[in-house]
């Protein structure tokens, strides 16, 4: 089976700071740990369509592009998805 990977990251806006961070979740799942301007990367993931969101966040702050959100793994490629953080 050919594997690819999925790059989150998570970058902020707005005047106040989620100071603990997130936790990604892949399908529901928590797989990992994003800090407030962070990268994660899951590999050998196989070749389907994922859910990915970010779980945890502050009271005022808000996802920009939707939360959860889709992306398609491809063999031997990185999906990247970006989460906008806005808090104020």
């Amino acid at each position: 089976m050919v594997l690819g990977s999925l790059e989150a990251i998570a970058t902020r806006a707005g005047s106040f700071t989620d100071p603990d961070g997130y936790t990604l979740l892949l399908n529901g799942v928590a797989v990992g740990h994003l800090g407030v301007e962070d990268t994660v990367l899951l590999r050998n993931l196989p070749q389907a369509d994922y859910s990915v969101g970010l779980d945890g966040l502050a009271t005022r702050c808000d996802v920009g592009g939707g939360n959860p959100r889709g992306a398609r793994v491809e063999p031997d490629r990185t999906t990247r998805v970006i989460f906008l953080v806005k808090c104020d």
